[in-house]
């Protein structure tokens, strides 16, 4: 079940709690992505709809581990 308070407590933990921030994941967690929605100034997407609109109006851009390889696997196909 999402959990709203659970996402807040880890933008606390990484001090970005008050700032506009984008947290891509590798594939789609449900969960998350529903957490984040409820959170104002957060926005969570995944590698494959990651875009520079996104990207430049983040404050702070979190980059989960998949979330790493899944771009650095698009680019290189390029």
């Amino acid at each position: 079940a999402p959990k709203t308070k659970q996402y807040l407590s880890l933008l606390s933990a990484l001090s970005v709690a008050d700032k506009k921030t984008l947290l891509v994941l590798g594939d789609n967690k449900k969960n998350i992505v529903l957490s984040g929605r409820n959170v104002p100034n957060a926005k969570v997407i995944t590698a494959n709809q990651l875009n520079t609109y996104d990207v430049m109006n983040a404050d702070q851009l979190i980059l989960v581990e998949s979330g790493v390889e899944l771009i650095s696997n698009i680019l290189n196909k390029q």
